[in-house]
């Protein structure tokens, strides 16, 4: 992890050398480094913290990927915010509460472009065609035709197509075999195609 810009800022310093700043105060690193723009002190920081941060963003995340990026993310957020720390809290707490965040914006951003991807593929499905679900009126609309379904056979819908499970898993979930399953996403994709065509959704 290295979320310290390469180029200096005008006024910026390592002031404290890197062996006496690990065994500063967190608090006290950082006031060197809003007071004064001492970059050795920020780098100790990341150093001592970075494999904290990782370790908590991967067990919320649980992807190793997702969780890089939202490290050096909560870094960034340090970086922007350091001003506004104020030690009613530890430094350590503070930070981790940072790296909540930002794991918790990155999962929802990956999560929204999922589902762009997940209603896509239950347009193409039912036959309105991928480009029915690509704008925000139609994927409303077609989650909203989800929701109107039966209960056997949103569930159905919901584990297949939005949750990635197959026919066998979704089964298990529901306690029926993959081909109860299997024959619900059937009928739920008639149930949409009808209610589609019906809206004007251009169901071919």
């Amino acid at each position: 992890l290295d979320p310290l810009d390469p180029a200096k800022p005008p006024g910026a310093a390592d002031a404290i050398p890197v062996g006496t700043a690990m065994e500063q105060r967190d608090d006290d690193l950082l006031r060197a480094f809003v007071d004064r723009g001492d970059r050795g002190a920020l780098g100790a920081l990341v150093t001592r913290h970075q494999d904290a941060v990782y370790d908590f963003a991967r067990r919320i995340a649980r992807d190793p990927s997702l969780a890089e990026d939202a490290a050096q993310e909560a870094f960034m957020r340090l970086l922007r915010s350091a001003r506004d720390y104020r030690p009613v809290t530890t430094f350590r707490a503070w930070l981790l509460r940072l790296t909540r965040n930002a794991t918790l914006d990155l999962l929802r951003a990956r999560n929204r472009r999922a589902g762009h991807e997940q209603a896509a593929g239950l347009a193409a499905a039912v036959g309105a065609g991928v480009e029915s679900a690509s704008a925000p009126a139609e994927r409303a609309e077609l989650r909203r035709s989800v929701e109107a379904l039966p209960d056997d056979l949103r569930l159905a819908v919901e584990l297949h197509y939005f949750r990635g499970l197959s026919h066998a898993e979704a089964g298990e979930v529901l306690d029926c075999p993959a081909g109860t399953i299997a024959s619900r996403i059937h009928r739920a994709k008639d149930e949409l195609r009808t209610r589609l065509a019906g809206l004007g959704a251009g169901v071919g």
